[in-house]
């Protein structure tokens, strides 16, 4: 199973995307992709029109929902840590809603796909598989 980060949807519906949208075709009908709240959040916040937006939201409902417990404090002790660590390994740390993301493909060993550096970066720090 794989979490599709927003950074590759970003790409995916541009009109010229620099990823493979036949690999991300075949594995939204293979079933094998996977979003939490937090892209979803992303995704929908980006400028696009009615027609796009349907299609996005048709896409994310087919999905596979992964969450955590966001309400619990011991996650979020955790997603600091994630920085903390970061920071004190010079690795450039990711802002808080892309540590949510590591924080549930750790929680669900799920492999990541991003293009963005500083993410793929941190994800490998903390052992989440990137694509």
């Amino acid at each position: 199973m794989v979490m599709v980060d927003t950074s590759v949807w970003i790409e995916y519906f541009k009109s010229r995307p620099r990823i493979d949208t036949h690999k991300l075709d075949a594995l939204i009908l293979e079933v094998q992709v996977s979003t939490c709240l937090p892209i979803y959040a992303e995704v929908l916040s980006g400028q696009m029109n009615a027609q796009t937006r349907i299609i996005v939201e048709e896409i994310f409902k087919a999905m596979n929902v992964y969450n955590l417990d966001w309400n619990q404090m011991d996650l979020w002790e955790k997603l600091s840590e994630m920085a903390r660590r970061a920071f004190s390994n010079r690795i450039p740390p990711c802002g808080l809603v892309d540590r949510m993301i590591l924080g549930v493909c750790k929680e669900y060993d799920l492999q990541l796909w991003t293009i963005d550096k500083k993410l793929k970066t941190l994800g490998e720090f903390v052992d989440v598989a990137c694509v």
